[in-house]
C-alpha cells in the first residue's frame, strides 16, 4: 500500500484491522482451539476485493490527490469479480464480468440455507459462475483475469 502512495490514514487503519485476530474452526461436532489469523482478510468484508487488487497487482494509482482512487493498466481487459456470502442464513454466490472497465453481466446462485451450505462453497460456487460467464459470453477474451478473496477456495483448484 505505501508503494502505492495511499494516504498513511489508509494504511495504518488497515494494518490496525489486520492485526491481532483470532478465529477457530467449526465443523459437525469439532470446534478447534483458538489460532492466530495471519494473513487474508474476514470473511464477507466489503474491503476484501479492495484490497486484494492493491495486495496481488499493479493496477491501482492515486487519481486526482488523497480522495480518489482509480484503477489504471490492466494487462488483461477481460476481468471477473466473485464472491459468496452468507446473509440472514442464506447462503449465495455471484460472479461479475467486466471488459475495459465495464460491467457487461452477472450471475447469481443461491446455493440454500447456512445449515446446509457454507460460505467455502459459496466462494467456490462463486469460481465456477466465473467459469460459465468466460464459456459463455462472446465478450470475454483470454488472457482473463479473476479476483476471488478466499484462499481455501484458490488452493484447492476448485
Amino acid at each position: 500500500m505505501k508503494l502505492h502512495r495511499l494516504p498513511p490514514e489508509i494504511v495504518t487503519y488497515t494494518e490496525r484491522m489486520l492485526r491481532g485476530r483470532k478465529t477457530k474452526l467449526h465443523f459437525d461436532d469439532y470446534v478447534s482451539e483458538w489460532f492466530d489469523i495471519t494473513n487474508g482478510i474476514g470473511q464477507g468484508d466489503p474491503l476484501s476485493m479492495i484490497l486484494y487488487i492493491i495486495y496481488d497487482s499493479d493496477l491501482v494509482e492515486i487519481a486526482k490527490g488523497k480522495q480518489e482512487l482509480t484503477l489504471r493498466r490492466c494487462t488483461n481487459r477481460t476481468m471477473i469479480f466473485t464472491d459468496g456470502s452468507s446473509t440472514n442464513g442464506k447462503v449465495g454466490a455471484a460472479a461479475s464480468l467486466y471488459i475495459n472497465f465495464t460491467h457487461i453481466a452477472t450471475l447469481r446462485y443461491h446455493l440454500g440455507n447456512d445449515s446446509e451450505h457454507t460460505v467455502f462453497e459459496a466462494k467456490a460456487v462463486g469460481l465456477i459462475l466465473a467459469v460459465q460467464l468466460l464459456l459463455t459470453r462472446s465478450e470475454a477474451s483470454f488472457p482473463a483475469t479473476i479476483f476471488i478473496d478466499n484462499q481455501a477456495v484458490i488452493r484447492s483448484g476448485a
